[in-house]
């Protein structure tokens, strides 16, 4: 709390800048290296130094240098709060002070938009906000003059839903404003985040990668090249954790998985493992979907008995 008394007490002395309030410090890791900064052209911070930003309201926004006690008003055209935050937490900057009106700016940003960049730096924040308490109630109670949005409701807050979503409308697939997004895998790097997404609109498969969709949609997005159990099982076992399953996408590996797997596999254990925190039971499927699936709980469990030959 001293950093954010510190940065409060430089805009206090400034009388142009006595009405703004600090809205959050950040401070880099000692995981983060010089060059890591030129390719993600993060150039401005790579003195490693605490990233201090304040506002008095959207569009005056203003930068602080705690250690010079000086201050640098940002243009808003030159700024975006959301992103630019999101990108800092991705790349491993830490969060140490943070008041409700900065909470509050972050949270619009996530249930607002539909194209969310830095997915990573999404789930950082939200991590954050889960070990230290920050929740829709705390902070209504905080700022009850402002109605607050639920970043951990399932339609607001699942960042690469939102940009499958987004990607699939505004891509060159044919109706892919039709496509829904059935399986959203990732797999976090030091410095990277891959991400791989499975749609369908309801006759065939789609394989893509919301991450940055930014890049060439007519190459990023292509038809499905295999089987979806394959590929799923595949992905697990490559280290790659789920993030979002639909339940048609539980009907489908239900229904194939004892058909090619006959024996569990690492990358299997790991999707049985899923299915059991979740809650996802077979009878759950049948009686949400209406359709049939086997136990592949119990098909998996059971023990194996080797037949005597005659």
């Amino acid at each position: 709390m001293d950093l954010l008394k510190e940065a409060q007490a430089i805009l206090n002395e400034d009388k142009d800048t006595k009405g703004y309030k600090v809205l959050f410090i950040l401070e880099p890791t000692l995981t983060l290296h010089d060059d890591y900064y030129e390719s993600e052209y993060m150039e401005e911070y790579s003195n490693h130094e605490p990233v201090c930003f304040a506002a008095r309201s959207s569009d005056e926004i203003t930068s602080i240098s705690i250690a010079e006690r000086r201050m640098d008003y940002i243009a808003p055209w030159a700024f975006t709060l959301g992103d630019d935050v999101m990108k800092l937490l991705e790349m491993q900057y830490e969060i140490k002070a943070m008041t409700p009106e900065g909470h509050y700016s972050l949270w619009r940003y996530i249930a607002g938009k539909n194209d969310l960049h830095s997915v990573a730096g999404v789930k950082a924040y939200m991590v954050y906000c889960q070990e230290h308490g920050i929740t829709k109630d705390w902070l209504q109670n905080k700022l009850p003059y402002i109605k607050i949005p639920d970043i951990y409701d399932s339609n607001t807050w699942k960042p690469y839903v939102k940009n499958s979503r987004y990607y699939l409308d505004h891509s060159c697939l044919e109706g892919g404003e039709n496509y829904v997004p059935i399986c959203i895998l990732d797999k976090f790097y030091p410095e990277n985040t891959d991400v791989f997404a499975v749609a369908t609109n309801g006759k065939e498969l789609v394989t893509f990668h919301p991450k940055d969709f930014s890049m060439s949609r007519e190459h990023a997005i292509q038809p499905a090249d295999s089987q979806f159990h394959e590929i799923f099982i595949d992905k697990l076992k490559n280290g790659f954790r789920i993030d979002h399953m639909e339940l048609l996408a539980h009907v489908m590996l239900w229904n194939s998985l004892p058909k090619y797997f006959p024996k569990a596999t690492d990358g299997i254990n790991v999707y049985l493992i899923y299915c059991k925190v979740n809650g996802i039971t077979a009878d759950k499927i049948r009686e949400s979907t209406h359709m049939h699936v086997p136990d592949i709980m119990n098909f998996y469990n059971k023990p194996k008995h080797k037949t005597q030959e005659r």
